[in-house]
């Protein structure tokens, strides 16, 4: 939200959080900006890189779509997940 708030210039946010059998989904949508399509695969920034770290320590990933005005980023994490090094 944090990142919404500073750069999207977005009008509208949507945070949607779901619990599905096996896992939970957090997904923020805009209808901001957004940025170039390779922040986010293999240039990732301060902040993205430290939310792709905190997923993938739960056993999770992060991912970033790209839309035609806006974009979403999704969290994906499995509900049997601990911790990396606390199994």
């Amino acid at each position: 939200m944090s990142n919404v708030l500073k750069h999207a210039q977005a009008s509208r946010v949507v945070v949607e959080l779901a619990e599905h059998l096996s896992l939970y989904q957090l997904t923020v949508s805009d209808d901001g900006r957004g940025f170039a399509q390779d922040v986010g695969a293999n240039g990732d920034t301060y902040g993205l890189k430290a939310m792709r770290e905190r997923a993938a320590y739960l056993g999770g990933r992060l991912e970033i779509l790209h839309r035609d005005k806006g974009m979403t980023v999704q969290v994906i994490i499995p509900k049997t997940s601990a911790p990396v090094g606390e199994e």
